[in-house]
């Protein structure tokens, strides 16, 4: 409750020197330690918000059923990062010469459904590689031991961006098998490094397959591991030419200076900038 005082005085205190609030919405997913408190945090930055920004449909509804803020909420799409020099030896010891790399990677956390693709795989005909990379959480330690038994090369550790982006580089795709998400920053990270993500089928991810096909973002069928295995399998076959044109296309559509440029085309933004705000 503290807390929540103190981000209202801070927004209070803020709003009365002048400052416009501008809050980006980047998941309104439950996660790992949200809740009442975050709730309620929720409400206070939506009420005390001149402009909120969107990565997808399901999160402008959930910011317009927050109240007051519904007709200055904006959804543009997720930019990609710019590269960070990878690690380069780091990783080496997870690819495979014959056998395809598949990546579990970040902060390994029970609500991203990694287990999945344990049990995809092991319905997969062929060799497949599977990298583990990321802090793991205390609950999820024996599930790690054992797929590290099972062939799997697991890092057990908070990853620096050098590392993170050798670990996305040594993978030839990159499992997110995530069953609730509004945007996600894992795939923006992907795409920025060129590798193909495998998802389920949520919105957010079948809306940016509709646009970009199945050479970058393969989305499986359902949340069983036969669909999540024949996902992987679809990624892991695409032609290699094809995979490079789309992602060409990928750099285009999601490069920053495009992804903002519908907030100066909305009469809602535009009235924000001309009041001063921006």
């Amino acid at each position: 409750m503290r807390r929540l005082i103190g981000l209202w005085q801070h927004l209070v205190a803020s709003r009365g020197a002048g400052v416009r609030v501008v809050w980006t919405i980047h998941n309104e997913v439950r996660h790992e330690g949200v809740g009442f408190g975050d709730r309620w945090g929720y409400r206070i930055l939506a009420s005390a918000s001149d402009l909120v920004i969107v990565h997808s449909e399901s999160a402008k509804r959930f910011a317009i059923g927050l109240g007051g803020v519904s007709k200055n909420v904006v959804k543009i799409d997720h930019g990609l990062y710019p590269e960070d020099a990878p690690d380069n030896g780091f990783f080496r010891k997870a690819a495979a010469p014959n056998a395809p790399t598949v990546g579990c990677l970040g902060l390994i956390r029970r609500y991203k459904n990694y287990s999945l693709v344990e049990r995809a795989v092991d319905r997969m005909e062929g060799p497949v590689r599977c990298l583990l990379a990321g802090s793991v959480e205390n609950e999820l330690s024996a599930w790690a031991g054992r797929v590290e038994r099972k062939g799997w090369t697991v890092v057990d550790r908070f990853l620096t961006k050098e590392e993170l982006s050798a670990a996305m580089l040594a993978c030839d795709a990159i499992a997110i098998p995530y069953s609730r998400i509004t945007t996600s920053g894992l795939l923006a990270m992907a795409w920025s490094y060129r590798r193909p993500v495998v998802t389920l089928p949520l919105p957010y991810f079948t809306d940016y397959a509709r646009r970009f096909g199945d050479a970058v973002i393969t989305v499986a069928d359902d949340d069983s591991p036969d669909a999540y295995a024949e996902a992987l399998q679809r990624c892991l076959a695409v032609d290699p030419l094809e995979r490079s044109e789309a992602f060409d296309r990928v750099a285009n559509a999601l490069d920053w200076s495009r992804c903002v440029a519908p907030l100066r085309e909305r009469e809602e933004f535009r009235n924000f900038v001309d009041s001063g705000c921006a």
